[in-house]
């Protein structure tokens, strides 16, 4: 697995790491964002830092990131759903699917995300989104600074 860790200069502020695909990805796939709020995906991230775990990202019937160890919630594991991929929340299973695979074609993935500490600290605390493109090399993963509003709601 390579790891590489990039800082990106203002007005982006950025930090990356890539984790290459298992799968192979066809060459539909254009280069796609996927986001993963931080006030949902805390819990998942605080789920690696206490359990000393492993941060997985599953394809399957949505696109969503789990602790190895998790925690979990009235008996369901404490998973978190990439905005606009939760199965949950469509009402068309076809058009679900298919947008599943216009992101990340090739079938189920099961990988290991590598993210820095202090992006772990981010998104923990809530001053940065995690964000995740997919490319044809593979996955990359950015932590974005959250607009000052959205930082000081509730």
């Amino acid at each position: 697995m390579n790891t590489e860790v990039r800082i990106i200069t203002p007005p982006a502020q950025f930090v990356k790491s890539e984790t290459a695909f298992s799968t192979t990805v066809t060459e539909k796939v254009i280069p796609k964002e996927l986001l993963f709020k931080a006030e949902t995906l805390a819990p998942v991230i605080a789920d690696v830092k206490n359990n000393a775990c492993e941060l997985w990202l599953l394809v399957d019937e949505g696109i969503y990131l789990t602790a190895e160890k998790p925690s979990f919630v009235r008996g369901k594991r404490n998973i978190f759903y990439a905005e606009g991929f939760d199965p949950y929340q469509s009402d068309d299973a076809e058009t679900f699917f298919n947008a599943i695979d216009e992101v990340v074609a090739g079938g189920d993935i099961w990988e290991c995300v590598t993210l820095s500490p202090d992006m772990h600290d981010s998104v923990e605390s809530g001053i940065a989104d995690l964000v995740m493109q997919v490319t044809e090399s593979g996955f990359v993963y950015a932590v974005k600074a959250r607009d000052a509003e959205v930082n000081h709601a509730e």
